[in-house]
């Protein structure tokens, strides 16, 4: 993708999967040289809270277990009561007309990212405790009780309507905007990384990675525009992985990726967002 200096693009959304067209805002992105807008400010990253998301009715609490399972657990505020679904690792809850949704990813392996939309959280199964399971110490009479690590993770996503279950993507941001929910995904591009090794005669590979920015419906991810398409020596984006962040405060999030001769930032600031190119010199044609 040739970068875009100073432009907003407008963009006409393309329904990619199954489900009625629904009528869907088209969000402003605007593509910047790295020094219009980037700082110092954009050092450290932020951890994601336990409690995601909070209404009259619910406190919905993440926990992850990496790739043994993670949980949304809908704590019912009058009650006390809890329901939750598998959900990977959340990183997001929203409430868009009294739907909520639950974006989940985990970055193991290939990476892979959920999104799933609840209706009524009382018809998600009920938290239950694991059982321990009881273990014979070697050579001896003596037992001992463990309880593994992720037992107590959900294992059921009934009550819960999924949108989106897919290995090989991971969702870096999530957002709403005007009453919309918005993911931003990073998944590998396999034809520019065939095309790429052939003209290097078989002999060298490269990372090709496209970040792209899609509207959350319940019928379905609605495509909205190709954010950035990256093409990096081959390892370089999984070997520098602590050298990327992601910093949210409040309706400010801010994604930064080392891309070795091509650094970006994605920012959402104002409900607009931003991708900055800083180019070191060395680029992929």
């Amino acid at each position: 993708m040739s970068f875009k200096n100073s432009i907003i693009a407008s963009v006409s959304l393309i329904m990619i999967c199954t489900g009625r067209q629904e009528s869907v805002p088209s969000l402003s992105v605007q593509f910047l040289p790295w020094n219009e807008g980037v700082t110092e400010r954009m050092k450290y990253s932020t951890p994601k809270p336990d409690t995601l998301f909070s209404d009259e009715y619910y406190d919905v609490v993440r926990t992850c277990s990496g790739e043994f399972g993670g949980s949304a657990w809908f704590i019912n505020r009058a009650t006390g009561d809890s329901t939750g679904c598998q959900a990977l690792c959340p990183r997001g809850v929203y409430k868009v007309d009294n739907v909520y949704y639950v974006i989940a990813s985990l970055n193991h392996m290939g990476g892979s990212s959920r999104i799933m939309s609840i209706r009524n959280p009382r018809e998600l199964r009920p938290f239950r405790r694991s059982k321990p399971v009881e273990r014979k110490v070697e050579a001896s009479d003596s037992t001992y009780k463990v309880r593994w690590y992720g037992g107590d993770e959900s294992r059921s996503t009934e009550g819960a309507d999924i949108i989106l279950d897919d290995y090989n993507q991971t969702i870096v941001m999530d957002f709403v905007v005007d009453n919309n929910v918005y993911v931003v995904t990073r998944r590998p591009n396999f034809d520019r990384f065939n095309r790429f090794f052939k003209q290097s005669n078989n002999s060298e590979m490269y990372d090709c990675m496209d970040y792209i920015l899609y509207h959350v419906t319940v019928s379905g991810l609605v495509f909205q525009d190709t954010l950035i398409q990256m093409n990096t020596l081959w390892g370089h984006l999984h070997l520098n992985e602590e050298r990327s962040f992601h910093y949210k405060e409040g309706n400010h999030q801010q994604h930064y990726i080392d891309g070795y001769g091509v650094d970006y930032m994605i920012e959402l600031r104002n409900d607009s967002l931003k991708v900055y190119r800083r180019n070191n010199n060395w680029e992929l044609g």
